[in-house]
């Protein structure tokens, strides 16, 4: 240990003496594996067996916010209920609908202005609801 300029005591060391410090060479965490979010399986949601589950829900929203259009080969089997909902900060009129020829999973609320075709079964819905008594 030398004296510095100032008279006091020099405490550094000199960069000879020292210990050879870790290197600075970049370590590589093993990745962690693949897991898809819908399966916990262990590959991409791209490749999910069970993608058809997102893709039901995104068409779901889709419905939702575009204000689904029902195909022209569809047929409406009977409409069970009616609901005023806002759409584009408007009041929409929408019916409770049960195709022909699909479950009941497939049920779906469509706006009164897609359902025109389907007016003979609109006036029935309207004729049995306004013949319904409350039992409430």
């Amino acid at each position: 240990m030398g004296k510095s300029s100032s008279g006091g005591v020099d405490n550094r060391q000199n960069s000879r003496d020292s210990t050879p410090s870790t290197s600075s060479a970049p370590t590589f965490k093993p990745r962690q594996p693949l897991a898809c979010f819908l399966c916990n399986g262990p590959h991409r949601v791209r490749n999910c067996p069970h993608k058809g589950v997102m893709s039901a829900l995104q068409a779901s929203k889709q419905q939702i916010s575009n204000g689904h259009h029902p195909p022209s080969q569809r047929k409406v089997e009977e409409i069970f209920a009616d609901r005023t909902s806002i759409l584009r900060r408007k009041p929409t009129l929408e019916y409770l609908v049960n195709w022909e020829g699909l479950g009941p999973e497939e049920v779906s609320w469509e706006r009164a202005l897609d359902l025109q075709a389907f007016q003979q079964k609109i006036e029935e819905f309207l004729a049995m609801k306004s013949t319904r008594s409350s039992t409430v």
